[in-house]
């Protein structure tokens, strides 16, 4: 049974189904979560990118069965500016050779300049000019907008769980299992009670008939968001009449990777 105490954590090791245990049966797939409390980049060190420090020993190691399904979501942030550019439009333009006679004369004659470019950025935008420009057949309206690139976002991977324990020792195990992932992903408070401790992080590795998935997606150190454990269903809660342990458990975990995933990480498998 998991102990309340952080110290005892350390040689914690459960897996389920049991046949997930070792991870070198050739028949075996599962996901591999190990917790870890030491300094890691993006996290708890000031650095956010790079290797953690010399790695403790793992606060445990739970491996579950995967689940129904995988699924590998990265997401790019772009925004469209909404109006036009003067330094595109002057990009545009170019010399004033690329324009024809009748776009230059258009020019000189809305906006009462020249046709050179400091003319230009000096007279363009305001009502009169936009007025102008349509009159003669243009428009400022954001021909020359730009999407604009705004990063990326962390990745997020959750895994579904739907678990019948067939005797009420796995229904235990389970119950271990539940209150080992919830101590990791809490915060405790420090000597003061003023300020919260980070909770610990997740290596999570995927294993395929008992060694590293080839064809899946690595996945950087990540920490535990979401724990959502609902006991019973199927219309009654049903559990082992001897103990009173859940035989109907449903557990949804939700991670977020602490690093962000570049395209050498793709590369690499990430």
């Amino acid at each position: 049974s998991v102990a309340g105490d952080a110290s005892s954590l350390a040689n914690f090791s459960a897996s389920f189904p049991s046949d997930a245990e070792g991870g070198s049966s050739e028949d075996t797939d599962f996901i591999s979560f190990k917790a870890f409390s030491n300094n890691v980049p993006g996290y708890t060190s000031m650095t956010s990118a790079g290797s953690a420090t010399a790695a403790l020993e793992p606060q445990g190691n739970v491996k579950l069965f995967i689940p129904e399904s995988l699924a590998n979501s990265s997401k790019s942030n772009y925004e469209g500016t909404s109006n036009g550019s003067l330094f595109s439009g002057l990009a545009n333009i170019g010399e004033l050779a690329q324009l024809s006679d009748e776009e230059a004369s258009a020019l000189e004659k809305i906006m009462g300049i020249g046709t050179d470019a400091a003319g230009i950025l000096g007279s363009l935008g305001g009502d009169s000019a936009e007025v102008g420009l349509q009159a003669a057949g243009m428009t400022t309206a954001a021909a020359n907008r730009h999407i604009l690139f705004k990063g990326i976002e962390y990745r997020t991977f959750s895994y579904q769980y739907n678990i019948m324990p067939r005797t009420a020792s796995e229904s235990a195990q389970m119950a271990d299992i539940i209150k080992w992932f919830r101590i990791q992903m809490l915060p405790d408070v420090n000597a003061s009670g003023s300020f919260f401790t980070p909770p610990n992080y997740f290596e999570i590795e995927y294993f395929i008939n008992g060694a590293p998935a080839d064809y899946l997606h690595k996945i950087k150190p990540s920490v535990l968001t979401d724990c959502e454990v609902t006991f019973g269903g199927n219309g009654s809660f049903g559990k082992f009449k001897n103990t009173g342990a859940p035989s109907v458990i449903a557990m949804n975990l939700t991670f977020q990777e602490i690093q962000l995933v570049t395209k050498s990480d793709a590369a690499a498998g990430y």
